[in-house]
């Protein structure tokens, strides 16, 4: 079974994961829903035990991906060969990191900014100064009153906030972006988002840096942009319409991306932890592996298990919480994990209105 197979529900589950959490939380409010056992979902323990990646050197990738050219259509072979040439020749495009991040990623390290100095940036996109101020006036900042200036707004929202938002916003525009494969971008998008606001609240609740967590989670899968984007390439260099599917094109950005991942953010200046844990970000952690580690793998298995099995506010009573602590290595209860997943989704869904 193949990963991209394992989200297609199957119409009989052998095996019941008891997952329902304990909602009775130390300040006991917290009152755990009704649970109409016809609405009840059921997700099968091996197709949870398929999202756990195996991880995979560079050599043994393109290994794999040589074996799977002798299965694949000339078009699709020819694919593989141009992406594998392109990685050996470290030839592959790279995307500029937008400069108004650039900016207020250099203001950022510096405790002193003044915050006029970020108003100056941001007044340099329009777009970014209406989202910023539209994010000010959500349910998440409201005040007494709506703002409509763009100082009272950063000021609301704060530095950390309005830095994500930055990132988020011009990777949005700037680097997810292909028509061509909009509903494939559109997929790893999501995923990114919700995979972002997760580790910034595991990392919130461990007392460790949100915004970094944030950082390295939004841009942990940029590599599969790039296999996607180089789709435009192997045209070019072949002279003949590209015929590969969706499908293909995305297992294949898959099997790329960690490495390509890893390498874009060292070609933006990323530290040189940050890098390591975007490459390694399919690795089970062991106890003692990098804490942002241990942070991306649980957000990024938690996005994807939320995402393909359509949970909401409503029914995150039933995610499969015991399965992800034991790969997490992270000392997490369920009751805890249960609030954090709420109010990850209650994000998502405000901030997914406002930037669209």
């Amino acid at each position: 079974m193949s990963f991209f197979d394992i989200f297609k529900k199957k119409e009989k589950q052998k095996q019941k994961i008891n997952t329902t959490p304990s909602l009775q939380a130390k300040n006991n409010h917290i009152q755990k829903p009704q649970i109409n056992k016809d609405d009840e979902l059921i997700i099968d323990e091996e197709l949870l035990e398929e999202l756990i990646y195996k991880w995979e050197s560079g050599e043994e990738i393109i290994d794999a991906l040589i074996k799977e050219a002798s299965k694949q259509t000339e078009e699709n072979v020819k694919f593989i060969e141009y992406l594998v040439n392109l990685i050996d020749s470290e030839k592959l495009e790279i995307p500029m990191l937008p400069n108004i991040v650039m900016k207020i990623l250099k203001l950022s390290q510096n405790p002193d900014t003044e915050l006029i100095k970020y108003v100056e940036v941001v007044k340099s996109d329009q777009a970014i100064a209406l989202k910023v101020i539209k994010l000010a006036n959500s349910v998440m900042y409201k005040g007494i009153r709506d703002v409509n200036d763009l100082n009272l707004a950063i000021s609301r929202i704060g530095i950390n906030e309005l830095k994500n938002l930055v990132l988020m916003l011009s990777l949005q525009s700037k680097v997810f972006n292909n028509k061509e494969f909009k509903e494939l971008i559109d997929e790893i998008w999501k995923s990114s988002l919700l995979t972002s606001i997760i580790s910034s609240k595991l990392a919130q609740y461990y007392s460790l840096d949100a915004s970094k967590a944030y950082t390295i989670a939004l841009t942990h899968d940029v590599g599969e942009i790039i296999v996607i984007n180089s789709v435009k390439g192997y045209e070019q260099f072949y002279k003949r319409k590209y015929k590969t599917d969706n499908h293909f094109v995305k297992r294949i950005a898959q099997s790329f991306h960690q490495e390509i991942s890893a390498f874009t953010l060292a070609h933006w200046n990323f530290s040189k932890e940050q890098v390591d844990v975007v490459r390694n970000h399919h690795l089970p952690p062991a106890e003692n592996s990098n804490e942002y580690q241990k942070l991306l793998f649980t957000a990024y298995q938690t996005a994807i298990i939320l995402l393909n099995f359509k949970f909401n506010e409503d029914n995150i009573y039933n995610f499969p919480y015991e399965f992800l602590i034991k790969f997490s290595k992270l000392p997490l209860s369920e009751d805890a994990f249960y609030l954090l997943l709420k109010a990850s989704l209650k994000e998502f869904n405000e901030l997914s209105l406002i930037i669209s």
